[in-house]
């Protein structure tokens, strides 16, 4: 018997139009006007209907002997008594059957797409025909001047089961069409070999009723796309599969059709449930936890009847079942693959695929005494109550009795969910989201979600925000459109988001996205289709990291000429891949992943002197196919996986010494995740067939879980931690989309940016790489006596509140290197911010070496002085003089400062001073704008200001100069100095003299010489 339930529904697969839920809300009784046409085909043989016609009308009206096999009777008890069905047969008159007859035959009609012209065609005939009887009112529902429902049965045989007539519900999409004066919009499609009225597989009524709750509002509860399977079953609900006798809707179709309420539980206790075919009482309970604002369950009581004609007839037994809701589901409906309401069976296998025997639904009959576990851990396959990501709800249902009276008492107990043991919900699900990544801002009250989502056969790119009074994950945007099997990041950086993806032609793209518009802001300049991507800030920049083939590469998104030289292995493949950013240097972790031997062991590098030197291999992990790292309290740490034998490790690194420990009860065979949060790792894994996401944490030298598992049957996840409050967003095989929350455990709070304990108004100055304890420390522009941080001679400890030439809070630091030669070869800048007690120093890597020397020469004729020559980077000068500027910072002002030695012991040597000579460069000079270069050479260009008029006892005075420009960020003024040189005129003009580049007795010579006389004499 079971075997002819399957292959007949196979038969009776139905073509049903994708439905919006627009349910008709019966509050009172509703009386719904159907309106039957029978039409055949000229060339299809004999007209069935002819002799046959009254067998269709008891189809809706019902046979005296069976008065339940009619659609008008079941729509009235499954609604109580609310609608009641008003149908007509125009064509019987004084019980004469008027034909309805196409020209043609059904073979004409190859598939759906020519369904609504065969529609059109019907009512055209139907039209011509005014012999038809037709009732003075077909609009009872809505009183809109529409047909409420017309169902046109057409005779087909055998050979034409497919094409244009399978059973369907649509609706018409030309408002102008009339049928004897009234619109046509909602209609049924019966064709007559699926109805097989009179056979012993007779499921006319079944049929129509089926398609005809359709139009009242009801959704497909079967599928016809994704994965083969019976999220619902063929027995516990009409709209899930009709049999030869009609079972009732679930509970909760009713219930949003309106013809009933549904209590909600949330306390445990003891609950009373009449059967579905009551007319009164309680027929269902939903049950919900704080665990999910979108999804919660339904338990209900099914009776399975005696008679073949009652309705449920064909159920299992009878018993309670129990069924989530999941209202994240696009559409509300099961037909696109999704479970929008899934059954509970017994022996589940898969969360999402319901292919388990669907027969095995009930609880308190033959197949099972409970329902559920109390164990949160515990996995779907243990006959818990599970979430769509298979996570536990921890609801037990047990002791069901039937009583006396025909009803059915039963057990609820809820778990006890207490924020610090269960992860919760944050916001609503979001359905048939992939690959998703979730980032904020430091507190956490504003979260942004990017992933894949298919529309129409296409993958697009979606962003979400959800605010701090959001109950449910908004659209930002819906950006591009992506190529298959792209991964997405996103990252928040002061208040803007950034988003990262592969398009649809294969290029790495980067977006800055806001509520208003996006913008992208890098595409690679060739199709690379990383399988891995990651956004970073660091240095006030933002970089793309992403591994192809075996190359892993570090791109500056907002200055690419800055980017890091890439790191290869020499076989095929790299895996295990992560660049951050350490004690000033670049680190990257990587494995040669097909090499053998430790060859192939993950392995960390540092990027020094421009090439990536390997630093540390993983002996007691071996491969590493996944890793992450954070950087917390001057301590790096880092967690890897190595999926070829689920082993996972947590390495430690003090700038010394590094610890690598093989973590037992973790084991990942996936992606893993890390973060750091007040000195303590969390590490975010999958595991288990079931795909568990969970988290554990190390305190007091002790790994322990992370409370509750996070979710089932993950397929991809993300994690971000804002102020102490961890998030987890997860994504199942079948793209339910979920955010969970948990706060952090008591640990060591994090110790500041600039160092714990620097004192009030120092700061502390990590030095690049090349620097040593010899580089010229300058705050604004003032110099300043600097000594090692802790016994560092590279980190270099100022005391800012003790340079009484400042008189302000200081904006910026700089370092400048010199050699042997006193010649200056670098320079290094931070940006400084002070919060009442220390100053703590970003770096502001775009100004590396902005400004260079170029010597001093002697200008000997006309306005005769000492002249300085600097440089400034060509690109990043061009870049500052821009619209859009370089990290923010925009030139207004640029040219050359020049000091005495003596009036420099008194006073700064800063933009402003009354003590200052020198001039302008670039700006409005002298009412017009200039920018004044002499040369460009090696990528700088060269400028220089003239000490003139100096009178002869200050020939040999040694004058200072020194490089600057105004710049202007976020609204406020900051000046950049370049590096002090000092050279007096006499010195520069004997030098020159020296070299002989004048002959005796040439005006040059004499001008040189004069002055070195009148030094020397």
């Amino acid at each position: 018997m079971t075997h002819m339930k399957k292959s007949l529904l196979s038969i009776a697969l139905f073509v049903c139009g994708l439905l919006l839920w627009k349910p008709v809300q019966a509050e009172a009784a509703t009386q719904v006007d159907n309106l039957v046409l029978m039409v055949n085909f000229s060339k299809d043989g004999d007209n069935t209907f002819q002799t046959n016609f009254s067998r269709y009308q008891e189809m809706y009206t019902g046979p005296e002997s069976e008065p339940n096999r009619s659609l008008s009777q079941y729509i009235s008890t499954i609604s109580d008594g609310q609608v009641t069905v008003n149908t007509y047969f125009p064509q019987v008159v004084n019980n004469v059957f008027l034909p309805v007859t196409i020209q043609g035959s059904a073979s004409d009609y190859p598939d759906a797409s020519a369904g609504e012209q065969f529609v059109q065609q019907v009512i055209t005939a139907a039209q011509n025909m005014s012999e038809l009887s037709f009732p003075s009112k077909l609009d009872s529902m809505r009183g809109d001047g529409y047909i409420d429902n017309l169902t046109i049965i057409v005779q087909v045989d055998g050979n034409n089961a497919n094409g244009a007539f399978g059973s369907r519900k649509a609706d018409l999409g030309d408002n102008q069409t009339l049928l004897h004066g009234w619109h046509v919009g909602a209609y049924n499609v019966l064709p007559t070999n699926m109805l097989r009225l009179g056979s012993d597989f007779d499921q006319g009524y079944a049929l129509a009723s089926h398609e005809f709750l359709h139009t009242l509002g009801a959704p497909d509860l079967y599928r016809t796309a994704g994965e083969n399977g019976y999220p619902v079953g063929r027995w516990w609900d009409l709209m899930a599969g009709a049999n030869f006798t009609a079972s009732y809707p679930l509970v909760y179709t009713r219930s949003k059709l309106g013809w009933m309420q549904i209590e909600t539980l949330k306390d445990s206790g003891t609950y009373t449930l009449w059967p579905a075919e009551g007319a009164s009482g309680s027929r269902a309970y939903i049950l919900k936890t704080s665990r999910s604002d979108s999804e919660f369950f339904v338990v209900e009581y099914r009776k399975k009847p005696e008679n073949r004609q009652d309705y449920d007839y064909y159920i299992p037994e009878s018993g309670l079942i129990v069924y989530r809701v999941n209202n994240a589901v696009d559409y509300h409906t099961n037909k696109e693959g999704n479970n929008y309401i899934y059954v509970f069976r017994k022996d589940t296998k898969d969360p999402a695929k319901a292919q388990e025997d669907e027969s095995k639904a009930t609880v308190g009959g033959q197949y099972r005494k409970s329902l559920g576990s109390s164990d949160l851990n515990a996995p779907y396959t243990s006959d818990t109550i599970f979430y769509s990501d298979g996570s536990n709800s921890g609801i037990v249902i047990d002791n069901v009795v039937t009583k006396e009276d025909g009803s059915v008492s039963f057990d609820v107990k809820f778990p006890v969910l207490s924020a610090d043991s269960y992860w919760l919900p944050k916001g609503e699900s979001i359905n048939g989201l992939t690959s998703p990544a979730i980032t904020g801002d430091t507190t956490g009250n504003s979260l942004y979600l990017a992933g894949i989502v298919n529309e129409n056969g296409k993958d697009h790119l979606k962003i979400y925000s959800l605010g701090a009074s959001d109950s449910s994950w908004k659209v930002m945007q819906a950006a591009a459109d992506v190529g298959r099997g792209s991964q997405v990041d996103i990252l928040s950086v002061a208040g803007k988001v950034y988003v990262a993806y592969t398009d649809a032609s294969g290029y790495l793209c980067v977006l800055q996205v806001s509520a208003e518009n996006v913008q992208q802001i890098y595409r690679s300049q060739t199709a690379i289709y990383p399988p891995r991507m990651e956004l970073l800030y660091e240095q006030d920049s933002l970089w793309i990291s992403y591994a192809v083939g075996n190359t892993l590469e570090l791109i500056n998104v907002w200055q690419p000429d800055g980017s890091l030289p890439p790191l290869t292995v020499s076989g095929t493949y790299i895996s295990g891949t992560k660049h951050f950013f350490y004690d000033n240097k670049w680190y990257a972790v990587y494995c040669d992943y097909f090499a053998q031997g430790t060859d192939g062991n993950g392995c960390i590098a540092v990027l020094q002197n421009g090439y990536w030197q390997k630093l540390y291999t993983m002996d007691r992990l071996g491969k590493a196919s996944s890793v992450d790292a954070c950087v917390a309290g001057g301590k790096l740490y880092l967690a890897a996986a190595n999926n070829s034998n689920a082993a996972t490790a947590m390495l430690t690194y003090d700038g010394q010494q590094w610890n690598e420990n093989i973590l037992t009860d973790i084991q990942s065979k996936d992606v893993v995740r890390l973060v750091v949060k007040d000195r303590i790792p969390y590490v975010f894994w999958t595991s288990g067939n079931e795909k568990t996401l969970q988290a554990a944490y190390l305190k007091d030298d002790s790994w322990q879980k992370l409370a509750s598992t996070i979710g089932t049957d993950i397929n991809g996840f993300d994690i971000f931690c804002g102020d102490n409050t961890l998030y987890a967003v997860g994504a199942t095989t079948n793209g339910i989309a979920s955010v969970k929350t948990m706060k952090t455990v008591e640990g060591i709070p994090d110790p500041p940016v600039t160092e714990p304990e620097v004192g009030n108004g120092n700061v502390v100055l990590a030095l690049p790489a090349g620097y040593d304890s010899s580089a010229k420390i300058y705050i604004d522009g003032v110099e300043a006596a600097s000594t090692a941080w802790q016994n560092d001679e590279a980190r270099r400890l100022v005391a800012i509140n003790s340079i009484v030439q400042l008189g302000t809070t200081a904006k910026t630091a700089a370092a400048y290197q010199y050699n042997a030669s006193g010649i200056p070869t670098d320079m290094y800048v931070w940006r400084l911010s002070y919060n009442g007690s220390c100053y703590t120093a970003t770096e502001v890597p775009e100004f590396e070496n902005l400004f260079s020397y170029h010597g001093f020469s002697v200008r000997y004729t006309g306005n005769t002085g000492l002249r300085c020559t600097f440089g400034i980077d060509t690109a990043k000068k061009s870049q500052l003089i821009s619209g859009s500027g370089l990290a923010g910072y925009r030139i207004t002002e640029m040219g050359t400062l020049i000091m005495r030695p003596d009036l420099h012991a008194q006073y700064p040597m800063v933009y402003g001073s009354n003590k200052l000579g020198g001039g302008k460069t670039y700006g409005v000079i002298n009412g017009k704008f200039s920018d004044k270069v002499i040369r460009r050479v090696n990528g700088r260009d060269q400028f220089a200001n003239v000490l003139t008029k100096l009178p002869p006892e200050r020939y040999n005075t040694s004058y200072i100069f020194r490089a600057y420009a105004v710049m202007e960020k976020d609204g406020s003024s900051v000046v950049i100095y370049g590096p002090e040189m000092s050279r007096s005129m006499y010195t520069v003009c004997k030098q020159i003299l020296n070299r002989g580049d004048f002959k005796p007795g040439t005006s040059g010579y004499k001008f040189l010489k004069n002055i070195v006389d009148s030094v020397e004499k």
